[in-house]
């Protein structure tokens, strides 16, 4: 059953709604205030979340930034409700992240409609990065001319190989940094991609991280034996431990 999560501090708006969404079919979950919409959000885990722009306590806005930080809930589909239809604000809400607007009052075949055609588009982009991603896993060795498409927030990135600079492990997650500067948080462990990478020109420097070979702006020397490499558009120098200085001498890169 498709899992609805209402967020609305007018009381016999929010339960009025709640009724309407049950009586089609979707479990719903409530909060009226900002804050536990968020609680919400990360417990529930809801298919969809529909939510009002103005809230007691913090707005819609605010409740959307939040949750398009966090990898749990960077891609649920997420609907404003507003009385206010200036394009100030739907250019604000869009540009954070938004799929979608709702001008009260609206009908119930509206509704139905703005639902039926975000859960459509989730389910397409599942699918398509499930897909993708299935065929990087039966590819024992990735090209450099080979894309890759990375779940990003409420979308997903596609980036060539060659074109990606250093993945830094963070957890279970790896951060993605590419020559464009373009950062896309992905869950896949840094040994994963350290056996798919074309390891002629990937190369893992220290624990936490794999660097481009052809992205090396310059070496130095550094503390304790160790090395300083600067890359090209990544914005801090990556320290080479000593454990992992004897394979930059076998690419002649020291």
């Amino acid at each position: 059953m498709t899992k609805i999560l209402l967020i609305d501090d007018e009381e016999p708006y929010l339960e009025n709604l709640n009724t309407l969404l049950e009586e089609e079919g979707f479990e719903t979950v409530t909060a009226s205030n900002g804050m536990d919409g968020i609680d919400a959000a990360k417990s529930s885990q809801p298919d969809l979340i529909i939510c009002d722009i103005m809230l007691p306590d913090i707005s819609g806005y605010m409740i959307l930034e939040e949750l398009r930080k966090r990898e749990s809930t960077s891609r649920i589909p997420f609907i404003f409700l507003t009385a206010k239809a200036e394009m100030t604000d739907l250019r604000k809400g869009m540009n954070l992240g938004a799929d979608d607007y709702l001008t009260k009052p609206f009908s119930i075949k509206e509704l139905k409609s703005a639902i039926s055609t975000r859960l459509k588009k989730r389910e397409l982009l599942r699918s398509k990065v499930t897909e993708a991603n299935e065929t990087d896993i039966e590819k024992e060795s990735l090209t450099l001319e080979d894309h890759l498409f990375l779940p990003s927030g409420n979308n997903y990135e596609v980036v060539l190989v060659k074109d990606i600079e250093c993945i830094i492990s963070d957890s279970v997650y790896t951060n993605v940094y590419c020559k464009n500067k373009k950062k896309v948080l992905v869950r896949k462990l840094l040994k994963e991609w350290e056996k798919s990478l074309p390891e002629k020109t990937f190369l893992r420097v220290r624990k936490s991280a794999i660097i481009n070979l052809t992205c090396i702006k310059k070496v130095d020397k550094w503390f304790n034996n160790t090395i300083k490499i600067v890359l090209e558009s990544f914005s801090e120098p990556i320290i080479v431990s000593r454990k992992y200085k004897a394979e930059l001498k076998k690419k002649r890169i020291i």
